[in-house]
This record gives C-alpha cells, sequence and structure tokens, in this order.
C-alpha cells in the first residue's frame, strides 16, 4: 500500500469519511489531471470513459476536485506531524515543483484539502441498495443489474456515487441483512491533496502516504 486511498478496492470495502459536493465541501472540475490511481500500480490509465455513460449524460466532467474533503474515517485537518521526509509541493500535482521538505518529527499546520477524481470508476449492484440525497433524504432504491458511476469514497463503506444523472451518496461496502452487495467493477482515480503551512510560513501541498503524518486520524 502506497498512498492512503489505497483502502480502496476492488471489492466493496469500509472507508472512511470524506465531505463532499453540496454538504460542506465544494466542487471544481478545472484542476490538473491526475494520471496514476493510486489504488493501483503506477501508470495504469484513467477508468474507460465508454464504461461511464451515465456520467457522460449528466455532462459530469473529470478531473473533479472535491475541496476541503478529508477521505477516511474520523479524518482530521489542524496541526499535523510529520514521520517521515515528505516533499511539498507548489501545487496539488505530482509533476508540481517541490517548494520544500518537511522533516521528520516536524510540525506543521494543516488547514484543508482537496480529494481530486481523475476519473470515475464503475459499480455494479448485485442486490437492493438506496441512494440518499447530498441531504441525507432518502431517494430511489436501485435493484440487481444497476450500473452506479463511483467518485470518491465517503465512510463505512459509503460513497459517493453519480446516477441518473444527480449525485448520490449509497453505502456500498456492507451487506444489509442480506438484501445488498455488489462490486466495484473499477476503481475510481483519485488522490489526496493537503495544504501545509509551517511554523516559519511556508506553504504548499503534499499527498501524504500511509504512516507519513499523525494529526490526521481523531479517532487514534
Amino acid at each position: 500500500m502506497t498512498h492512503l486511498q489505497n483502502q480502496v478496492g476492488r471489492r466493496f470495502v469500509a472507508i472512511g469519511a470524506l465531505a463532499a459536493c453540496l454538504l460542506g465541501a465544494s466542487c471544481r472540475q478545472d484542476a490538473p489531471s491526475e494520471t496514476t490511481d493510486p489504488g493501483s500500480a503506477a501508470g495504469d490509465p484513467p477508468a474507460a470513459a465508454g464504461l461511464h455513460r451515465d456520467a457522460q449524460a449528466g455532462a459530469l466532467q473529470f478531473p473533479l476536485v472535491v475541496e476541503g474533503a478529508c477521505p477516511f474515517e474520523c479524518c482530521t485537518y489542524g496541526a499535523w506531524v510529520a514521520n517521515a521526509a515528505i516533499d511539498v509541493r507548489t501545487e496539488p500535482r505530482m509533476d508540481a515543483e517541490v517548494a520544500f521538505r518537511l522533516q521528520p518529527g516536524e510540525r506543521f499546520d494543516a488547514p484543508t484539502g482537496s480529494v481530486i477524481v481523475s476519473a470515475p470508476g464503475l459499480a455494479r449492484v448485485d442486490g437492493t441498495v438506496q441512494l440518499y440525497a447530498p441531504d441525507g433524504a432518502p431517494g430511489p432504491e436501485v435493484g440487481p443489474g444497476t450500473e452506479l458511476t463511483v467518485l470518491e469514497p465517503q465512510a463505512e463503506g459509503f460513497f459517493w456515487v453519480w446516477f441518473e444523472g444527480r449525485r448520490w451518496s449509497t453505502d456500498l461496502g456492507f451487506m444489509d441483512q442480506g438484501r445488498m452487495g455488489g462490486e466495484i467493477v473499477e476503481p475510481a482515480v483519485w488522490r489526496w491533496w493537503v495544504k501545509v503551512r509551517t511554523g516559519s510560513g511556508q506553504t504548499g501541498w503534499i499527498a501524504p502516504e500511509a504512516g507519513d503524518v499523525d494529526g490526521h486520524d481523531a479517532c487514534a
């Protein structure tokens, strides 16, 4: 596992909390593209657009930037500590210039971050899945054979998905009294970027890897 977002698997898995568009975070669709899925081998191509007809029909464009997102259970921004040397880049792109490097043990502020979804994933429902609107109101139930365009992860197996031209939240992670299930046929391509501000006033962006930092998990 290289990045924290490697928690996303081919089967539905429990993943952490993620604030998303219309729920305290905002979305842009004009960010620089990420070409590597942190959950797969480096250099893997983005998800095939032909598999995501619903996303195209709803005029969903990629890359999609979810500002203010924090993509795992108990994720929190604020006072962090570097556990390793971490390159801090001038912009939230892997090809951006390295501005400086955080040193092991260095304390810094992580005021916010963004998740960049470079390409959507695809989920196929095997049972019955309830969709929820961004405000939490129940939406439609979808049945076996339904294909959902997967965006970024949310919490405890929940994902944000795109279905019939709208954004929904749904539990793709756990069986619910034997009636819920499915498979992520193709995972979404996404990366978490965190804004950094040091005590000396230096600023930039990091894409933290597992074990790189402390302070980001309120449940630890």
